[in-house]
């Protein structure tokens, strides 16, 4: 079926929560500071289900204008974004900021990208196509901006159109999937509805510092227990200045000169041999670098002796067809948006090479007889 072809639907309401990243307000004066990441409230979530911080498609019929979602997180003036990871590719579906504050559908969306079914991407308004014709790949990111009360749409970082009409308040963010299975991962908003006090000023230039306490503040209460701390207590504890048992951001920001780290905080990411790729939900930044930690064991076919670990095969035979002949099958593999391949092991950390997703992998041939999984702690070190 033509995936643009809509089929009728009458849609269901109900509500549901998804955590995405969305703007800070740290109150270092009064020592307490509300983490950027938030439970947001969806509404008029109709043959869709959130899954993680995005949205997957998952009824009524292939290809129809029948599925959407909405966000209560509004840009309400001034300068914010949306943000999101491709899940899959060739699937139809569009996205952006609009503002209606009920269904959406194709042609409604008001600064809207569209992914067209065929590895390709342009910007539509209203319905009306724009421009800003790019070839993507799964894990890539997409960001539309409003700047100065323009809007902007980028790739991976790079600006490919930026609207020739002026935005208009409140925009919210809106979703319409037409293929089924299409999904959005990783999706945050900037609203930018900040209330700024004179201590946000020592922190806000700190951008990387301030990010990754927000990432490791996992229960949004403003500090940091032991127990989010994802490196040693004898750091944890030399941070710690008016030794209450918590960190707060100011005391975070002192770490490497404000340099930050961010992590899985202690929570190992599972690693699924039977699936190329497993997206991490992290976001690193080319020059950081990134260490990882595994453990776990698999098996790669149906001879219970055919097993691995993280380092590679117990016997070290090769698989002539993986994605990195050259090392051993079962490697642990790590890859940061579209760039290289690269082996991981047991241990490894190095500078990553772009700025992208972050993904995990096993370096074999044919998966689908695999058996067990990777668990893997990630640290990133911003440079």
């Amino acid at each position: 079926m033509d995936p643009k072809v809509m089929c009728a639907h009458t849609p269901t309401r109900f509500q549901a929560l998804a955590t995405i990243a969305v703007g800070a307000v740290l109150a270092g004066s009064v020592g307490v500071v509300k983490a950027a990441e938030q439970r947001v409230d969806f509404t008029n979530l109709v043959n869709v289900a959130v899954r993680g911080n995005g949205i997957q498609k998952t009824g009524g019929c292939n290809g129809c204008d029948d599925a959407t979602a909405v966000s209560r997180q509004m840009i309400r003036s001034g300068d914010g974004y949306v943000e999101f990871a491709v899940g899959e590719p060739y699937t139809f579906w569009m996205a952006g900021l609009t503002q209606s504050d009920g269904n959406v559908h194709f042609n409604s969306i008001d600064f809207a990208l569209r992914f067209n079914g065929n590895d390709s991407v342009d910007v539509m308004e209203n319905g009306q196509y724009q421009g800003g014709d790019s070839y993507y790949q799964p894990g890539d990111r997409f960001r539309i901006a409003v700047m100065g009360d323009r809007v902007r749409y980028m790739h991976n970082g790079n600006v490919i159109f930026e609207s020739r009409r002026p935005a208009r308040y409140p925009l919210v963010f809106g979703v319409a999937l037409g293929t089924m299975g299409s999904s959005l991962r990783n999706v945050r908003i900037e609203t930018n509805n900040r209330a700024f006090t004179s201590d946000d000023y020592y922190y806000e230039p700190d951008r990387y510092a301030r990010d990754s306490f927000i990432r490791l503040d996992r229960n949004d209460d403003g500090v940091l227990t032991r127990r989010e701390w994802p490196r040693s207590r004898g750091e944890f504890n030399a941070l710690d200045a008016n030794r209450d048992g918590v960190l707060s951001a100011r005391e975070y920001s002192r770490l490497s000169g404000g340099a930050g780290v961010a992590g899985t905080s202690g929570q190992l990411i599972a690693v699924n041999p039977t699936q190329r790729w497993t997206d991490t939900g992290m976001w690193v930044d080319a020059g950081d670098m990134v260490t990882f930690d595994a453990e776990g064991s698999i098996e790669m076919s149906g001879n219970s002796g055919d097993t691995a670990t993280p380092a590679g095969s117990r016997t070290g035979r090769r698989a002539a067809d993986a994605p990195l002949r050259n090392q051993p099958a079962g490697i642990l593999l790590a890859r940061v948006g579209n760039a290289a391949t690269f082996a991981v092991g047991d241990r490894r950390t190095v500078r990553a090479p772009v700025s992208g997703e972050l993904f995990l992998g096993v370096n074999d041939d044919i998966l689908v007889d695999n058996r067990g999984e990777y668990r893997v702690s990630v640290t990133v070190q911003r440079r």
